[in-house]
């Protein structure tokens, strides 16, 4: 099987067995360079405890469109791109 590059990770946050935060801490073990992006209906919830992992590049709030999807992956990469 043949291997494909890829840029993002996207994940739920409420998973059976594991959650999305360790999820992300373990992705960024593996992949720091990846952006890991967090899609949860809780933004708000996020927020106010702060409890968002330094591990975790945005927050994608649910549910989502394309548009917003499409609008939080240039956030990410926009910057990157202009260093």
């Amino acid at each position: 099987m043949k291997e494909e590059p890829f840029d993002a990770i996207i994940s739920d946050r409420a998973m059976p067995r594991m959650g999305g935060d360790e999820l992300a801490e373990k992705a960024k073990e593996m992949l720091p360079e990846r952006l890991f992006i967090m899609a949860t209906a809780f933004v708000n919830l996020l927020e106010q405890s702060n409890k968002t992992s330094a591990c975790i590049d945005s927050v994608l709030r649910k549910p989502f469109t394309k548009e917003s999807l499409l609008q939080t992956l240039n956030e990410c990469f926009l910057p990157a791109m202009a260093c």
